[in-house]
């Protein structure tokens, strides 16, 4: 061993200790460092048999040590380091999974952008033409219809999700042995008009959607034809700026 290293082995405590990794008849004494212990030796030399003798030595003690044998297992194998069994639901621990900004993420398009020239064309055709002044249909824009779509994807999630929970203590019957049958029906009976109530309101957005959809194309098509009647560009009815963002 070096000076260096006796140098600096020489500043840290250490307890030595006798163990027979071989044997009774061959009593070996060993300095323990409180530090990080490194044995050195070529393979076949007995290192694992003296870290299994250091083991069972300070087992005795009451101190809880292992020995890591790298040719007999792989960590990545044994604590599954990998995590190629772990399978959990983020919602079990109140985190929201947000599904439906994910689905709206996917589905997302990029929007061609409204040139200013368009813009500029417009309203320089504006000015002049009398016969689109007086057509006030022109001046309607689009509505934003990306909410709507949010809020409707919002009902039809919680009303799976309350039909699943319905049909889970349906099918319970050690609630039901838990709870008695008559509470048991009467929470059956408010899931059914929690679920009722849901799907009248999902009609409700479905159908507001729906309407903010239609009087969008009308919108649409009556810009188109106040176009080619009057000879005036299009009025552009889309946000030049945040066009990429509409769905």
């Amino acid at each position: 061993m070096g000076p260096t290293i006796q140098t600096i082995l020489d500043k840290k405590s250490r307890e030595n200790i006798s163990i027979s990794p071989f044997g009774i008849a061959e009593l070996m004494s060993i300095d323990i460092y409180n530090d990080i212990n490194i044995l050195f030796g070529s393979k076949g030399t007995g290192k694992t048999e003296i870290l299994r003798a250091i083991s069972r030595y300070y087992n005795d003690l009451g101190h809880k040590t292992d020995v890591y044998e790298s040719n007999l297992t792989r960590l990545d194998d044994v604590f599954d380091l990998r995590g190629n069994d772990l399978n959990i639901d983020i919602e079990d621990y109140g985190i929201d999974n947000c599904i439906n900004e994910f689905q709206l993420l996917k589905a997302a398009s990029e929007k061609n952008v409204t040139s200013l020239s368009a813009y500029l064309k417009h309203f320089a055709a504006n000015e002049t033409n009398k016969i689109a002044k007086n057509l006030k249909v022109n001046d309607y824009t689009k509505i934003d219809d990306a909410t709507p779509k949010r809020k409707f994807l919002d009902a039809k999630k919680l009303i799976d999700d309350v039909s699943a929970f319905e049909q889970s203590i349906s099918a319970n019957s050690k609630l039901t042995e838990a709870i008695g049958e008559e509470l048991s029906n009467e929470l059956e009976s408010i899931l059914k008009k929690v679920i009722d109530r849901l799907r009248t309101e999902l009609d409700i957005r479905v159908l507001n959607a729906k309407t903010i959809a239609l009087f969008n194309q009308l919108i649409k098509v009556f810009i188109s034809e106040i176009s080619k009647k009057t000879g005036q560009p299009e009025k552009p009815y889309t946000n030049w700026i945040c066009g990429i963002c509409e769905q």
